[in-house]
């Protein structure tokens, strides 16, 4: 049961950790001036090269966002304790974001 919780845990903070690394990327500085285009081949330039691959297709890295959400959320709902149940909601709800940013 631990170790389920620790996947989850380490799934929930991996997707929050990206979404919370764009929008304070989107909204710094110059890049609010730029055009959606610019704002990610800028925001692709960051990484090294291996992980320019996951960054290039926005659809792909929304995609691992939503099932790392959705699995981390599953998990934590299936666990008896509040707190967890509290995660698990929050899952759900940024993986609809991501499920609604990809439209």
């Amino acid at each position: 049961m631990k170790k389920k919780i620790i996947l989850a845990t380490s799934f929930f903070l991996l997707g929050s950790i990206q979404i919370t690394d764009w929008i304070f990327f989107a909204y710094k500085g110059d890049n609010e001036k730029l055009n959606i285009s610019d704002l990610n081949a800028k925001y692709e330039e960051r990484f090294p090269p291996i992980l320019q691959l996951y960054f290039h297709n926005p659809v792909v890295s929304t995609l691992v966002c939503f099932f790392l959400h959705l699995t981390a959320g599953l998990i934590f709902i299936n666990t008896k304790k509040k707190i967890f149940f509290v995660l698990g909601i929050l899952s759900f709800v940024l993986a609809f974001w991501e499920l609604f940013s990809l439209m």
